[in-house]
């Protein structure tokens, strides 16, 4: 068979009616995924392919009183349309959005270039792919009108420099997540994505023992059930490190001031993110002269991604705020002392 050309990484094959060779997807899939911070939290869907590109998800609204004590006289007493439940389940759904890049490359950069380019530009797009899907969800989950808010914001109104994350604020927060009967992770902490910046000025201000580094807690082997960006635990919350947090701005009543961000703890079932099979990151390369007429010459080779993909909220009340509304997140807006 012969040789791979030489600073490209493509066979001959490609792009003339054979395979692709599987490396570039194991290459793309190690510089996507680990940068998915938010995606490691949503509960995985699939649309199956040639249903379309609208997902529709049946879920069961939560809600207490459906069972009750029987007293041993009405044992027998069939049941009638009075004394008959109906099932409280609610459809949530969302339209897939295509998500692609493309780099292309002449064959002057393909014989110049000292690495390979193909490589380089496939890394690239990943990690932009991985950072507009990470945005869909902060999107979702930052609406104004959904979900509750502590924090610096809630008395002041405004959050400054000096409005920084409290250890109090996190404590209530989780109660608040448990006090509203939502399932729990597997080890009982709510995972709270936070910026690196509030995350400083957090353990700055912390004494004593209830921080917990991630290296005190994870052996050889729990190492894989760390979700990414985690540094620690505090007061049953997992503290994951991200920058990708929405900054404060002067929508929904909020000033920024100096800085600040939405910092994020998630129950289980807070969020769905759903893919389209065949379609969860595909890359596509093709070599000199694959566009045939088009490039007579064998003058440019493509290199591109794509995936559908969107997020969906996991409830849609129109109240969360309220008091036996779902609550499957909070919201802990704070500044940080680092501009």
């Amino acid at each position: 068979m012969p040789a791979t050309r030489p600073g490209t990484g493509i066979g001959p094959a490609a792009g003339g009616g054979g395979m692709i060779p599987s490396y570039w997807d194991s290459v793309f899939a190690e510089s996507l995924y680990p940068s998915l911070f938010m995606y490691q939290f949503g509960a995985k869907r699939r649309v199956p392919p040639n249903f379309g590109i609208t997902i529709k998800i049946t879920r069961l609204k939560r809600q207490t009183g459906i069972v009750a004590l029987q007293n041993a006289q009405s044992y027998g007493v069939p049941f009638t349309a009075a004394n008959v439940n109906a099932l409280c389940a609610q459809v949530v759904s969302g339209t897939l959005a295509k998500y692609r890049g493309v780099y292309g490359n002449s064959d002057i950069a393909l014989l110049t270039t000292m690495g390979d380019v193909t490589e380089f530009a496939i890394r690239d797009i990943s990690r932009d792919l991985a950072l507009q899907m990470d945005n869909a969800v902060k999107s979702v989950l930052s609406a104004v009108s959904q979900g509750t808010f502590l924090g610096a914001s809630a008395a002041t109104s405004n959050v400054r420099s000096t409005s920084l994350l409290k250890v109090s604020d996190i404590i209530k927060a989780v109660a608040l997540l448990r006090g509203a009967n939502n399932p729990r992770w597997p080890d009982g902490n709510f995972p709270l994505l936070v910026h690196p910046y509030v995350s400083y000025d957090l353990k700055a201000s912390l004494s004593g023992g209830a921080w917990l580094d991630v290296n005190k807690y994870a052996t050889d082997s729990t190492v894989e059930k760390l979700y990414r960006g985690e540094v620690g635990r505090l007061y049953g919350a997992r503290i994951i490190e991200t920058t990708n947090l929405k900054r404060l701005n002067a929508v929904g009543g909020m000033s920024a001031g100096a800085s600040g961000w939405q910092n994020l703890l998630l129950a289980p079932e807070a969020y769905y993110v759903c893919e389209m099979d065949q379609m969860t990151g595909r890359v596509i390369v093709k070599g000199l002269g694959s566009a045939g007429a088009l490039d007579a010459d064998n003058s440019l080779a493509t290199v591109a991604a794509k995936v559908f993909f969107c997020p969906i909220r996991g409830f849609q009340d129109a109240n969360p705020n309220a008091r036996f509304a779902e609550t499957r997140y909070i919201r802990i807006v704070s500044g940080a002392t680092i501009a």
